[in-house]
């Protein structure tokens, strides 16, 4: 295996793994947001947990999306 099929496994393991951490992040926010819908004296805006949960998602979103954009940059480049 040369050192550019590493590079492409290795890129598409980071990959996987963002999507995983992304997903879980969109669960942990929607369970804080059902968590509110039912506590009327919380507001989702100002609740701490759920606006650091909301960066987190945002954070993983951008960072998988970031890997997605190298990874497919490379993977046309292994198929010229």
């Amino acid at each position: 295996m040369d050192t550019s099929e590493k590079y492409r496994k290795k890129l598409e393991q980071q990959l996987i793994a963002a999507k995983e951490r992304m997903e879980q992040k969109r669960a942990e926010l929607a369970a804080i947001t059902e968590e509110i819908k039912t506590d009327p004296t919380r507001n989702l805006c100002e609740d701490e947990t759920a606006l650091k949960v909301n960066k987190e998602l945002s954070n993983a979103i951008q960072k998988y999306g970031r890997l997605d954009k190298r990874f497919h940059k490379e993977k046309s480049e292994f198929i010229d």
